[in-house]
């Protein structure tokens, strides 16, 4: 067991088949245990620590005080919707008039919704892309606390989730996605009594056939053989990401959904229901009629299979510094043509969340049912050169759709104009239904907001993004971190960029030091720290953007951001990477780790915590 400049206590033990690493943090002299998680291991792993996990919900809620009283009948049954890759400005409730179809709502049923709850007109995500999001909405932590950012990392243990909680106070529980980056393993399983995927055949066979690569890949006892099975695998990792980008689900998701609210009404308990739609995400095919509704008189050849890859939208960019951005080579004729189909994703998806809508109502339970639809993140069409997700943090893919439904405690037609955090919904959930909230929560309820709607200033939101990335350097590989972060007052954001390049394992000796050293130096600097005004500049120009703080406004928000981003440093755990995993090997090209884990521990504890903007 060795210490570190973190702060943390690290020790390795290695067994016949097994590698587990452990990490003590300390904070404020309490000890915390964390975990990695490694695929093969991960469920019986999950398992073992049942009891722990068990303990330490139990020690968060009691620190809360008593839980309030009350029949637990008239509790809210929730309904939490996730919708994937959602951009607010297609929803007909947030404005959007379809540019050939101008007469259809691309969402009436979520347009209901808003009409009779709360619509938040200025909701961020915390990031762009679904895994770390969907841990921020489910802990009540901000990406800078929970620290599953990249795709090795699952959720501490000391961490509850918003469906523990529920449990904990009497509730049912249920939850089914369509995405992957959902996967139990990562840790969202936990607290639900049924919690399952939804997938197609095609995607099912898919999986199945990247975990027995990965299987037969983390099995190799040799460097030869990891290198023969890294390609297989490879290949799998991308058929099991295309199967999934074509995947049509949301209707399984529904039926699985009606299933399972028939078992949850079988006692008087309330429920609480999550449910993710992966169809709004690409590639966008939507099925009929909703692949011609919003475009019925288009006559070309573009269809929206294979959006990120088709070079009759995009290629990849020339740049070598810059090999995951893609140029522009759709017309814009064919682009709105492709904004139709995402349209029509919308719309079918909403239709099938309407369906657990209607049966929630003929049950008698609506008013009732505090119901949350809201996105993990949005989309680029190349408004700032690009297209996709989890690779910038600009507004068209952290400011998100969120509306919330209920009656006896949310004023019906209600437009917030202040900023929202998902981070807020926990806190949220907890507060309308009267459940103990975790100690040391960031969460913080939006009821005050809701009162004060009219307030634009009320709120803030931080949004972050962690790539890590192979790179060659003089001195030997290496792995290129770059940290985006912004923080928004309304209507200040800030930009902040850093970015370093860490020594991977094999490096040694003086290359490895003048690495590290070279390192460290960048990992204090802000290359980006900028501010710009978003009633001013809508369009997040890049040249809109000041460096100069003298602005009071921005003096204080930039004040603000480093108060927070303290606060919230604080109580981050130090995550570390999963050891040497299927992953890693298959996605070495996108920075996901090294060969040897325990070479790259002390390199992964706690890297990406950085200090606060404009300090070094």
């Amino acid at each position: 067991m060795r210490a570190n400049d973190e702060g943390l206590l690290t020790r390795s033990r290695r067994e016949p088949g097994a590698t587990e690493h452990l990490t003590v943090a300390y904070r404020s002299m309490t000890p915390v245990l964390v975990f990695r998680r490694d695929p093969a291991g991960a469920r019986a792993r999950l398992m073992s620590h049942r009891s722990q996990r068990t303990i330490l919900l139990a020690l968060a809620l009691c620190a809360c005080g008593p839980r309030p009283d009350g029949d637990s009948n008239a509790r809210p049954n929730v309904l939490l919707v996730s919708l994937d890759s959602t951009r607010r400005d297609l929803l007909s409730c947030y404005g959007r008039i379809p540019t050939h179809a101008p007469d259809r709502a691309t969402t009436p049923r979520i347009d209901s919704l808003a009409g009779e709850g709360v619509l938040f007109e200025r909701a961020y995500t915390t990031t762009s892309w679904t895994l770390p999001s969907h841990m921020a909405l489910m802990t009540g932590q901000p990406d800078l606390v929970h620290g599953v950012e990249y795709d090795d990392l699952s959720l501490h243990p000391a961490r509850p989730l918003l469906a523990e909680v529920l449990q904990a106070e009497g509730y049912r529980t249920a939850g089914f996605y369509s995405g992957p980056y959902l996967a139990p393993e990562y840790g969202f399983g936990r607290g639900f009594e049924t919690y399952r995927a939804c997938y197609g055949s095609d995607l099912a066979r898919a999986l199945e056939a990247q975990a027995i690569a990965e299987t037969a890949f983390e099995s190799a006892t040799t460097s030869a053989e990891r290198n023969r099975l890294a390609r297989p695998l490879a290949e799998a990792v991308l058929e099991a990401e295309s199967r999934a980008h074509g995947d049509i689900t949301s209707r399984t998701v529904t039926d699985a959904a009606l299933e399972e609210l028939a078992v949850l009404r079988m006692d008087d308990r309330p429920w609480f229901l999550f449910v993710h739609y992966f169809d709004p995400h690409y590639d966008y095919v939507p099925p009929s009629p909703h692949d011609k509704a919003f475009d019925p008189d288009y006559s070309g050849d573009m269809d929206g299979r294979d959006f990120y890859r088709n070079p009759a939208i995009s290629v990849p960019s020339p740049l070598p510094n810059r090999p995951k951005n893609r140029v522009r080579t759709v017309t814009d004729r064919d682009l709105e043509h492709v904004l139709a189909l995402y349209e029509g994703e919308l719309a079918w998806t909403d239709a099938q969340l309407g369906r657990i809508l209607d049966d929630i109502e003929a049950a008698g339970e609506m008013e009732r049912t505090l119901v949350i639809v809201l996105s993990d993140h949005g989309d680029e069409f190349f408004e700032h050169g690009n297209i996709g997700h989890r690779r910038t943090i600009f507004e068209e893919v952290v400011q998100v759709p969120l509306v919330m439904r209920y009656p006896p405690g949310l004023p019906g037609g209600t437009r917030v104009r202040g900023v929202a955090s998902i981070v807020d919904v926990f806190a949220t959930v907890t507060d309308l239904t009267g459940s103990s909230t975790p100690q040391d929560l960031a969460s913080r309820s939006l009821l005050g907001s809701v009162a004060a709607h009219k307030d634009p200033t009320r709120g803030r939101a931080l949004a972050r993004i962690v790539d890590p990335r192979t790179v060659d350097t003089p001195d030997g590989p290496g792995q290129r971190i770059r940290i985006q972060e912004a923080f928004v007052r309304w209507p200040i954001k800030i930009r902040r960029m850093r970015q370093w390049i860490d020594p991977k394992p094999g490096v040694t000796g003086s290359s490895r030091t003048k690495m590290l050293e070279r390192a460290d130096e960048d990992r204090s600097l802000d290359r980006i720290l900028a501010w710009t005004d978003l009633e001013l500049n809508p369009g997040e120009r890049l040249e809109a953007y000041n460096q100069d703080f003298s602005d009071p406004r921005a003096r204080a928000a930039l004040e603000e951001f480093q108060q927070l981003y303290m606060e919230l440093g604080g109580r981050r755990l130090g995550p570390q990477l999963a050891e040497s995993s299927a992953s890693d090997g298959a996605l070495a090209g996108l920075g996901y780790g090294g060969d040897d884990a325990a070479e790259t521990e002390d390199l992964a504890v706690d890297r990406f915590l950085l200090t606060p903007p404009g300090t070094k």
